[in-house]
């Protein structure tokens, strides 16, 4: 019981830790990209690859949280179910 309990605590430690990192990145991300998008020459074949990078990027950017917290909360769940030495 004790191990399931660290577990726990670490699972919401790491998801309050991805979700201060997102909230307090996603400001500039929303800012960076547009601005960053609008520069962009999409006659070229370089400013092409470029913008279909930054889609890209804008799609792994919001994602990229809930891989993440799907991540933990499996991971959680297994180690959770982990049977202790001292248990019967």
């Amino acid at each position: 019981m004790k191990g399931a309990f660290y577990v726990w605590a670490a699972f919401l430690m790491f998801m309050f830790l991805i979700v201060m990192v997102y909230a307090m990145f996603s400001p500039i991300m929303s800012v960076l990209i547009p601005s960053m998008q609008s520069q962009l020459n999409t006659s070229t074949p370089a400013g092409i690859n470029a913008s279909n990078t930054m889609n890209t990027i804008t799609t792994v950017w919001t994602i990229w949280p809930f891989i993440l917290l799907f991540g933990l909360l499996l991971w959680g769940f297994v180690a959770s179910q982990r049977r202790e030495p001292y248990e019967m």
